[in-house]
């Protein structure tokens, strides 16, 4: 735990794991989150992964939209299965547009190039089933 206050990102990132292994979910989400503000992206994932199943408000929606976009930009194909799966639920639907512009301003992208983004993203990757795929948070490799 000392590592991780000192602001290791490894050491945030496995803290925020074993609070969730522990089911203390909100110190998982707070040193999940510190993780992810130093660009974890594993980190981004299981944060969204968390609030899954714990939202109830538009907010808390829209963190989970932010984190897997911001991760499946960045190439993890845990987020890009996720991101593509959520946006197809009426949940998660209805927020999405908003969330996806909100983000790549934030990125200072072209709104344009948005959806080709995305078209690339889902190219490039074959997603693995929701049996093989490793969207619980676990711990890294030492």
């Amino acid at each position: 735990e000392k590592a991780a206050r000192l602001g290791h990102c490894g050491a945030q990132y496995n803290l925020g794991v074993y609070f969730y292994e522990n089911g203390d979910l909100e110190r998982a989400l707070f040193w999940l989150r510190r993780a992810a503000a130093q660009g974890d992206t594993a980190a981004l994932v299981n944060i969204a992964y968390i609030r899954m199943g714990q939202s109830v408000t538009r907010d808390e929606d829209e963190e989970i939209v932010k984190s897997l976009w911001l991760a499946a930009d960045r190439r993890h194909p845990d987020a890009i299965y996720l991101l593509d799966e959520i946006l197809k639920t009426p949940r998660f639907g209805i927020i999405a547009e908003d969330v996806t512009m909100g983000v790549h301003r934030a990125l200072g992208r072209d709104l344009a190039k948005v959806s080709m983004l995305h078209a690339e993203i889902l190219k490039n990757f074959s997603f693995p089933s929701p049996s093989s795929s490793t969207t619980t948070p676990t711990k890294t490799k030492p």
